[in-house]
């Protein structure tokens, strides 16, 4: 009902140090987990993560993710949580790049709820010396999962966003893919993702067309089918004419399939707005783009997110 249970509570036990970047997942029997990138163990960062029941009650405390040596910078992290109560988190890392800040891959880490399930694997498959970032994972009701990111491996093109779908036992369902789907493609940033229980899922991004000069930046999205298989080609999501800037886009899918896209957006002025865009199971818009923040134009809203239940509410 909107109501708050409890006052707000602190999720991470070191003191002093710095904690930032946090990331929230819950299934649906109500137990839920928050990861974060924590620095007591140095500035550099790691990985953490504490699980809760349905009832906001500590399972365990706080314990480090990743599983490499100390002074290596970890950040960024994602977290999922399936219906079995099994976490998978994913994160930018820099174990391999000498904490070269141009050079980064994507680590992920499939944990069951007593907090144990194999070792750190790298996502990103490419050989070049190349810099991914931004990740973003999901999972479905059958204990599968895709992750997504920013990818600098195609150089001569900028940023792409790929993806990398994992069947339930964590093994990888084929190769690292290209996400977008139209031909004469620009510079594709901040991806998220979201799955349902029938493992269908969608991405959607930030792109730039037409150079940092004078291009144009708008929200465009891609639906699959497990594991990777496109449902149609990739569309925009902003029906602005595409004059005007957008950024920041977030999803949430219902259990049939429809979802939401959130976003900022600057058509209404100076000042930045949240707008959002629904969408049918098969991909069609459901009414126009639709202003979410309802204040006068003469302030700024920006990094939203959203979450949807089954039945298709949202928030």
């Amino acid at each position: 009902a909107g109501s708050a249970l409890g006052s707000n509570f602190r999720v991470d036990d070191a003191s002093p140090s710095d904690q930032s970047e946090p990331d929230v997942a819950r299934n649906y029997s109500g137990r839920f987990a928050i990861s974060w990138k924590d620095d007591r163990y140095g500035a550099d960062g790691d990985v953490f993560v504490q699980r809760y029941d349905s009832s906001g009650i500590t399972v365990g405390s706080n314990f480090m993710v990743n599983d490499d040596a100390a002074g290596m910078t970890q950040r960024t992290p994602s977290i999922a949580l399936d219906s079995s109560g099994n976490l998978v988190l994913v994160w930018e890392d820099y174990r391999h790049a000498g904490e070269m800040d141009f050079l980064a891959d994507i680590y992920a880490q499939r944990l069951n709820w007593s907090g144990s399930l194999g070792s750190n694997f790298k996502v990103n498959a490419d050989t070049a010396s190349a810099y991914q970032s931004s990740p973003e994972v999901t999972t479905d009701g059958h204990n599968d999962f895709v992750i997504t990111w920013e990818d600098w491996r195609n150089d001569s093109t900028g940023k792409d966003v790929y993806a990398a779908a994992f069947n339930s036992s964590g093994a990888a369902l084929g190769s690292n893919f290209k996400v977008s789907t139209y031909a004469n493609d620009g510079e594709e940033t901040s991806p998220d993702i979201a799955m349902n229980r029938h493992s269908n899922f969608v991405v959607t991004w930030n792109v730039l067309f037409g150079g940092y000069s004078s291009g144009d930046y708008d929200i465009y999205a891609q639906r699959f089918t497990f594991p990777n298989l496109p449902a149609d080609t990739s569309f925009s999501v902003n029906d602005d004419g595409g004059i005007d800037y957008q950024f920041s886009p977030a999803v949430a899918m219902d259990s049939a399939g429809g979802f939401v896209i959130v976003w900022t957006d600057n058509r209404s002025g100076y000042f930045w707005d949240v707008f959002a865009q629904r969408y049918d199971p098969s991909g069609l818009a459901l009414d126009s783009n639709f202003e979410v923040t309802s204040d006068p134009p003469s302030a700024t809203q920006n990094w939203p997110k959203a979450a949807m239940s089954a039945s298709g509410s949202f928030v």
